[in-house]
Parts: C-alpha cells; structure tokens; sequence
C-alpha cells in the first residue's frame, strides 16, 4: 500500500510540472509567432542576444551585424563620445541674461549605452522593424549620442555661480546727464528687480531636459524682489535745480600755479557725478585714491605746495584741498551730515577761516552722510578761464536757505621766534648764503572761530535764531629762522692784506 500511494503522489507531481512547461511553452511560441512582449523584453533581448542591422551607425561608426558589446568596445565610439562631450555647450538664460557651460562643467556625459541601445532597436524591435530594416540597408540610419545628467552635480556646480545669477535689487537714482547740454545736468536712472534663482529647480529643469534629449535655452526659475524707490517717485522727489552751491576761488599767482590747477582739476573729475544714497557715507580720500608718486604717473597729480607743520611744502597732490573745502561748504549748505572734516594748519586763502576742509592720504579725509530718504548727486565744476572751483549739489528740494557767519573768538600771538644757528641750508634742502637767515615758519598767531547756522525761508525772514556750528582752532606757530652764522650774529668777511 505504501508504494502505492508513492506511485500516485509522484504522477501527481509530474502531471502538474508537465502543465506549467506546456504554458510556457505556449506563451514562448505566442511571443515567438505573434511577436507580443512588452518593448522593455523586447528590447533586452535585443541588447543580450541580437546585432545590429545593416546600415545602421553610431554617431558616424558603421556598427551593422555587430553585438551589443562589441560595438561598445569600438575604440572610435569612444573617441566620438569624448569629442561630443568636448563640443556639448548648454545655455540658460536669467532674466535675458545668457550663461552657458561645457559638459565637464555640469557634469555631463555622452551615453554610449543609450545610443547603442537606440541603434539595436532599429529593425529589431517594435512593429515597424521590418521596414526600419530596409530603410537601413538603403539609405543607412545612424544614431547620435544623446547625454545624461544627474541633478544633484548640476546644482551643486550652479551653487558655486549663484553670486553670477542673483542680482540685488536697485533703487531708482539720478547721475550726471550724458546730455549736459539739454537742460539740467541731471538724469534719473530707473529702478531694477532684484533676482534669485532658484538653483534646485533649475538644475532639476536641466536634467529632465537632458533626458528628453532637449539641449534647447531655457529661462531659469527666479524669485523677483522689486526695489524700495521707483523712478517715478524720484522724479517727484528731486529737485532739477541746485539745493545748495558754493564757489572758491584761486585767482592770485600762488593759487593758480599750473602744477596745483592740474591738481584742482583732477580732483574735482573725481568728485563730479559722485551719488550718496540714502544713509551712505561717502569719503573724498577713498573717491580720489592716495596722492604719492605712484599715482602721478596713473593719475597725473603733480608736485605744488601744500599746507603742513606751519608752512608750505611741495607734495603730490598739493591745491587739492580747495576742492575739499569747497565741497564742504556746499555740503554744509545742503545740510548734509560732516562726519569727518579737519581743518588747516592755519587760516587759508581761498576760504572763509573756519569754513575750510583739509584732506591727506591716510590721515586727513572729509567724509559726508546723506540724511534725506533721496539720493543726493555732487556735480564740481572747475574753471580755468574765471579761475573758479564750483560745487552743486542735487537732491530733494529745502524748503528754506542755508547761511553761515563766523566769529573770532580768540587771537593770541605766538611766544619768541625760534632760531636755529649755523644752518646751510632750509628743511627742503635750499642752500643758505653765509651770513644771512630765512624764515622758514612765518609766525602765526593762535585763532579760534566759531561758525554759525542760519537758515532763512523762501521771503528771507530768519528762522530762529543762529545756531553754532562749528569751532575751528588754528594753532600758534613761532616764526622760526634758519640761519648760516653762529648766535653771536653774522661774521664780518674780512679781506686779505
């Protein structure tokens, strides 16, 4: 009875074996006969077993009757893979703005293995195979290389450019007029949005573009922050006129020696046209750049006496404190905020004493803020013709006028001249005939001025009283002699017997 019992459960085994092959092997011959399949086996067969039909290329390599892997070791198709590779160029656009990258820089690649795969479907797979084959084997049928991408080395690689992409945004502004001669010397410049863009995004749109076998420009995703001033606003906002102007003078001989007017000049140009935006600070020093010998020969400023220690010593860049002065005095008359000024040694020529502004490399700067919520513009003119040095300034209109008086409040003369004995010649070097003195150091005297505000409206009546402003001191300075004989006085020559 066991053995019986066996017998049947292993027949029942074998019939149910027999029954799956049977299925299978109808599904097999329904593939074979009929050709059903999904593409994906279709074309994995293909891949794993077929060759390639005749005609058929690769980027420009006859691959017919070949394998898979056979034509993926052609030497050449590699070679072709890194050409393309060398050649790809994509381009996306932000704003107008066009940026375009190589292959290498966005982590690109020829796919040898998708163009392969394309080729071997030719005349392989699908419903037209038969056709697809004809065509090849008349007119040839070649495949280019299409590329891959992956997302994540694109943004990795426009995170790194991003500074390139994004703009902040700008507010509306004036500059000096690029046709002075129309009216004002002013212009308004139009706002602009600020960008951000969106890099995850845009290397996502890329890649996916990549897959599609799309390499066409594309406009990259972008966040728009608009400015905080339009132009229109401005334009409401800015006087055409001057709101505050002032002028100097350098008239006598010593005032318009050639060399300092090339200096007044130069540093005028750099001030012309300079805009303090709303809260900016804005620093003569750092607009005009040190004044040494380096930048005579890239600027062009030139040797002419300046005020220092008393006196008045050739420097480069000499005379170019004129221009600081007279900025100043506009400024202050347009009420702008002075938060660095220092005066001169002593008392100058061209200026009201206690209204100049020195300025010296490293040391010395005039540096004014803009209080107003408007941009404020500086334009200097420099005449050579009327000898004059002029600065006005363009920003929201004043409701009323700026004046300022002075007042000596001290005026004490300095100790005993200073002398010095047995010298040949001055600090600068000028020989000192024997038996006769110069003055190097003019005596001066210790001054103090104080400055007053006084603002008028628009029918001249006084509005409040005058306010102090400012107190300048200029300190006591002892004439001091230099001179080529001892302290008991000039040795009489005497001639010989």
């Amino acid at each position: 009875m066991p053995r019986r019992a066996d017998r049947q459960k292993l027949m029942r085994t074998l019939f149910m074996t027999l029954g799956v092959l049977v299925v299978m092997l109808i599904v097999v011959l329904i593939f074979i006969v009929t050709g059903v399949g999904s593409v994906e086996q279709q074309i994995a067969i293909a891949v794993e077993a077929g060759r390639f039909v005749q005609g058929v290329s690769v980027a420009g390599v006859d691959v017919s009757g070949l394998k898979f892997d056979e034509a993926a070791d052609l030497s050449e198709i590699s070679q072709r893979a890194k050409k393309a590779e060398q050649e790809f160029r994509y381009t996306f656009t932000v704003q107008d703005k066009e940026f375009t990258y190589t292959a290498e820089e966005l982590s690109i690649s020829a796919d040898i293995d998708a163009a392969l795969t394309n080729a071997m479907k030719w005349g392989n797979v699908g419903d037209s195979k038969d056709k697809e084959k004809e065509q090849a084997a008349k007119s040839g049928k070649n495949f280019d290389f299409v590329f891959k991408a992956d997302a994540n080395k694109i943004a990795a690689f426009l995170k790194k450019h991003k500074s390139e992409y994004d703009t902040l945004p700008k507010n509306a502004t004036i500059k000096l007029s690029d046709n002075p001669g129309s009216g004002s010397p002013i212009e308004f410049v139009s706002e602009e949005n600020g960008i951000d863009v969106n890099v995850p995004k845009l290397a996502g749109m890329i890649a996916a573009n990549i897959a599609k076998q799309d390499y066409g420009k594309i406009e990259a995703p972008v966040l728009i922050f608009p400015p905080t001033m339009d132009v229109k606003t401005l334009k409401e906002n800015i006087s055409l006129e001057p709101i505050a102007t002032f002028t100097s003078k350098f008239n006598t001989k010593h005032l318009s020696a050639p060399n300092r007017v090339n200096n007044i000049k130069i540093m005028g140009n750099f001030v012309n046209g300079c805009v303090i935006e709303p809260g900016e600070e804005w620093s003569m020093n750092e607009t005009a750049g040190p004044r040494n010998a380096q930048t005579a020969n890239t600027v062009g400023w030139t040797m002419a006496p300046g005020l220092q220690d008393g006196t008045t010593t050739d420097q480069y860049g000499g005379g170019v404190c004129q221009i600081s002065s007279t900025t100043y005095n506009a400024a202050i008359r347009a009420e702008l905020t002075v938060v660095e000024r220092y005066p001169h040694s002593w008392k100058s020529d061209y200026i009201e004493e206690g209204m100049d502004a020195t300025v010296t490399t490293g040391l010395k700067d005039l540096r004014l803020r803009n209080p107003y919520h408007y941009p404020v513009l500086l334009n200097c003119i420099v005449d050579e013709k009327e000898k004059t040095a002029t600065v006005n300034i363009y920003g929201p209109p004043m409701k009323y006028t700026v004046k300022f008086t002075t007042k000596l409040i001290k005026n004490v003369a300095p100790g005993a001249p200073i002398y010095y004995y047995n010298q040949k010649q001055t600090p600068d070097g000028t020989p000192i005939p024997p038996n006769t003195s110069v003055t190097w150091v003019s005596a001066k005297n210790n001054r103090v001025v104080e400055v007053y505000i006084h603002r008028y409206d628009k029918d001249g009546n006084e509005i409040g009283n005058g306010e102090l402003f400012t107190t300048t001191t200029y300190r006591a300075y002892p004439a001091e002699i230099y001179c080529n004989y001892p302290p008991s006085g000039p040795v009489e020559t005497q001639s010989a017997s």
